[in-house]
């Protein structure tokens, strides 16, 4: 009852105030993982998607439907799902061309060797069973085989499992974004100070 009371407010001081950890790591270093036989990882494409939308619809409404589609169909950004027992157990995204992040209103430009991790989920059934540090691996591992040095990410500060999971795979804090929201005063500050 305490975690559900936590996340409540927390969702409350989202809508004014949010913090949020700007994550890199340099792609060259090695790392291996053995994960459940069960788990996949699969591309999604203008071709495929409409065998995936029955399972996604159970997750996703229209609009997260909508905007998958949407993600598809832009050249820059590559749209994963992770698969565990044959089933859908959630998603994730590279952007090759910037670090954008519409929850505090965040734009700056990637290096032509990078990419930027961003809308992970898991889908709440699915939680426990190592996807999301799977969709880590499988991106990294994506993006080494395409050539790439550096991956950035962006999390909320109060979304300490993110954190722990992309600090296991190299992943260091390079910016602290604060953004405020007081209706007739948004402002997002930068702060150097890690």
């Amino acid at each position: 009852m305490r975690i559900k009371r936590r996340s409540i407010f927390n969702k409350i001081l989202n809508l004014f105030y949010l913090k949020e950890y700007i994550y890199k790591t340099n792609l060259k270093e090695q790392i291996t993982e053995e994960f459940h036989p069960a788990l996949s990882f699969k591309m999604l494409t203008k071709d495929n998607i409409d065998s995936y939308v029955s399972s996604l619809g159970t997750h996703l409404d229209k609009k997260g439907i909508k905007e998958m589609s949407k993600f598809i169909n832009a050249d820059h950004i590559k749209c994963f799902i992770i698969i565990f027992n044959e089933q859908i157990g959630g998603y994730c995204h590279i952007n090759n061309l910037e670090i954008r992040e519409s929850a505090v209103n965040y734009r700056e430009p990637l290096e032509a060797n990078s990419a930027y991790f961003f809308k992970d989920y898991i889908f709440e059934n699915f939680r426990g069973n190592s996807l999301h540090k799977y969709s880590i691996y499988k991106r990294i591992e994506y993006c080494r085989k395409k050539g790439l040095e550096f991956a950035y990410t962006a999390i909320y500060k109060s979304n300490r499992i993110s954190q722990k999971s992309y600090l296991r795979y190299g992943f260091q804090r390079t910016k602290h974004l604060v953004y405020l929201n007081l209706i007739v005063y948004k402002h997002l500050f930068m702060i150097n100070k890690i």
